[in-house]
């Protein structure tokens, strides 16, 4: 990244670029240099550090956080279906594709304990 591209980095885009492992050696000295001749205060950067951790840690606690078992909750179909787009969008396909695949077995489940039920208490 060239050096005058850099200086036009808000603080928060420099931080995000000073967390970020995949960036070379060569480039890391540079947004280091430019971060440091910033001179922050101990509460800009404690800031920085807070709105980086709550923009990254949510999207990762909420990627791991099953809503709960589709079989058992087969009708609540909004969170199903919003928790699957939302595995989509973070790139997790197939996690996805699980998920809607036991949620249409439990729907089925579901339709079956149905029929059961009206089959058995059709006489009555």
């Amino acid at each position: 990244m060239e050096p005058h591209k850099i200086a036009l980095l808000d603080n928060y885009q420099l931080y995000q670029l000073l967390q970020n492992q995949a960036i070379d050696a060569g480039t890391l000295a540079a947004l280091k240099k430019e971060y440091a001749s910033r001179k922050l205060s101990g509460y800009e950067q404690e800031r920085l550090a807070q709105k980086y951790a709550a923009a990254h840690t949510d999207v990762n606690a909420a990627l791991e956080k099953k809503p709960w078992s589709p079989i058992l909750t087969g009708f609540a179909y909004n969170k199903h279906f919003r928790y699957i787009a939302f595995l989509k969008v973070h790139g997790r396909t197939q996690e996805a594709k699980q998920h809607l695949l036991e949620l249409y077995l439990g729907l089925a489940l579901y339709f079956l304990a149905f029929i059961a039920f009206l089959l058995l208490f059709r006489t009555l």
